[in-house]
């Protein structure tokens, strides 16, 4: 694990807040560095990956740390936070684009729990969701077992392939 330096860290975060199109103030930058520079550079700049593909806007800092605790967080956490934005995603795009998931098993459920995008999009969703985000979790928690499964078992070849 690579020692996390102040520069690979302002390197990172500015390159995050030029996606969002902001200038992080040197004070700004201080406090995030002050909160971050406990965790590994490895942590943080997996979970400003995960930022600027999923956050609207700039995050505070505890939106960045549940990314970087994501695998700590219990299954089913998890899976409510994949409903809730696979929820946000259906009123961003409908059903005109398919977003891409950071986590497979996502993608598993909505393909094969729901039959696909476009087939989610077009199911009438109560107003509070309820029964979705009942459903996806199940599913959820049944494919993720079934992913990690199949990650024990494939082979070391088929892994390289993306």
């Amino acid at each position: 694990m690579e020692k996390f330096e102040f520069k690979d860290f302002l390197s990172i975060i500015n390159r995050a807040a030029i996606v969002y199109d902001i200038e992080l103030s040197e004070d700004r930058q201080a406090v995030y560095w002050d909160i971050f520079k406990q965790y590994s550079i490895e942590q943080f700049k997996d979970a400003m990956n995960q930022v600027v593909r999923s956050c609207k806007f700039f995050p505070r800092p505890a939106e960045i740390i549940e990314f970087m605790l994501d695998d700590q967080l219990s299954i089913e956490d998890r899976a409510t936070t994949q409903a809730m934005m696979v929820l946000e995603r259906m009123q961003i795009y409908g059903s005109y684009g398919i977003p891409d998931w950071d986590d497979p098993t996502t993608d598993i459920v909505i393909k094969r729990g729901f039959g696909g995008w476009n087939a989610l999009c077009g199911n009438q969703l109560s107003e509070n969701n309820q029964w979705f985000i009942k459903d996806f979790i199940r599913l959820y928690r049944s494919f993720d077992n079934h992913t990690k499964y199949l990650e024990l078992t494939m082979p070391e070849e088929l892994k390289q392939i993306e």
